[in-house]
């Protein structure tokens, strides 16, 4: 479990993980010339986000009551998430950052 920003706004969860099968080939035609070929997929899951329902509300607009503000692709924040912000002025301010890839 991430403890989310210093000042607390969201508990979530974050696991990255991949998986890369591959196959790799090499013949040796002369000793100055070799013919190398790989071939592989690689698989990446980024799952995460916030911890449970209660979490989530804190991290949404209705919440502040800032649900009236526009937003330029709404349909890419199907969660109603706050938007990015950032207290780089303010000693350990931190940042607000809830990517849309947690928004499975």
């Amino acid at each position: 479990m991430l403890p989310g920003p210093p000042w607390g706004l969201v508990k979530g969860f974050y696991n990255s993980h991949s998986t890369t099968p591959s196959i790799n080939l090499v013949y040796t035609i002369s000793p100055t010339l070799i013919n190398d070929f790989t071939f592989g997929v690689n698989h990446w899951d980024e799952p995460g986000g916030p911890l449970d329902a209660s979490e989530l509300s804190k991290a949404q607009r209705a919440t502040y009551g800032l649900q009236g503000l526009g937003q330029w692709y709404p349909a890419a924040n199907a969660y109603d998430y706050l938007p990015i912000m950032g207290f780089g002025d303010v000693p350990l301010g931190g940042w607000v950052f809830l990517r849309l890839a947690h928004a499975y």
